[in-house]
């Protein structure tokens, strides 16, 4: 294995001492990182160096499939054409794993016992088949949110590398993959969220607003990902919460359906025990 030492030193060391200026120097860079990344095409997976010893894309690395026991269990891991595809993917893994895991898993999360939750009621791997099915309400109308583009997966400022203010490297690339528009389209970790001073707040809100219209001078496809991709992030997260209490992706569920306007009808329908279990969030 060939290593080459990358000049420069940890962002998070020196970000705090940074003037405003130059932190927008720096991502200015980052914006410029994330739109190449952006750019780049493929099915949604992760890549593989192929026998020819070119790339090419397999099952996606990614922590969800693989935390506490997932890793060793046989699901479908990708690659997928679409993000329908991939989000049904992302409900069945967590079906997959209660079916096997599921009072165990249960039985460790004080939310369940404190709601008086039986571990090994059947409601809640329903409530995980009901999101499956809802998979291709949230499959993009626009090619512009279901194209896929490479996603490093964790752009925290410790993994940026920077000379003054030259960004010289980005590391910890090991759950890198391909996913959809919507996924890859995101700010840089510390520049988003909540903040407790009006100070760091005034500050992100400057500083989201500068990426924003540095990715929308380079790749304006990026920036609307970023604004309209929230249903379809809300749906992967909400894929996660058989770690959290599964009452919570019911309520999230049920608020889809009492807020749906389409003409279709809503894709699932709860029967009168799962609406009178007690767990609505």
């Amino acid at each position: 294995m060939l290593i080459e030492k990358v000049p420069g030193v940890s962002l998070y060391d020196v970000w705090e001492d940074l003037l405003m200026e130059q932190k927008k120097q720096v991502l200015r860079q980052i914006a410029d990182i994330a739109v190449q990344l952006f750019r780049l095409t493929f099915k949604i997976g992760s890549l593989y160096r192929a026998a020819d010893g070119d790339y090419a894309v397999g099952p996606l690395v990614s922590r969800p499939f693989f935390i506490e026991e997932r890793g060793a269990m046989d699901f479908d891991r990708g690659p997928w054409a679409t993000t329908c595809d991939y989000l049904a993917a992302a409900a069945r893994r967590e079906i997959s794993f209660l079916r096997v895991h599921q009072t165990t898993a249960m039985a460790a999360m004080p939310g369940m016992l404190k709601a008086g939750i039986p571990t090994d009621t059947p409601a809640i791997r329903g409530t995980f088949e009901r999101l499956a099915r809802l998979a291709p309400a949230f499959s993009p109308k626009e090619l512009t949110l279901d194209r896929c583009g490479l996603k490093h997966t964790d752009l925290r400022l410790s993994n940026f590398l920077v000379n003054g203010t030259c960004v010289t490297g980005l590391i910890d690339w090991e759950c890198a993959g391909t996913y959809p528009a919507w996924s890859c389209a995101e700010y840089p970790s510390w520049i988003d969220g909540e903040s407790e001073s009006e100070g760091e707040r005034e500050e992100k809100a400057q500083l989201c607003a500068f990426f924003r219209t540095e990715v929308a001078a380079h790749e304006p496809a990026f920036l609307r990902a970023l604004d309209e991709g929230g249903p379809c992030r809300e749906f992967e997260n909400a894929a996660l919460s058989v770690w959290i209490f599964y009452g919570h992706l019911k309520h999230w569920i049920k608020e889809l359906r009492d807020n749906w306007d389409r003409d279709e009808p809503f894709p699932v329908t709860f029967s009168d025990d799962d609406e009178e279990d007690g767990v609505t969030k």
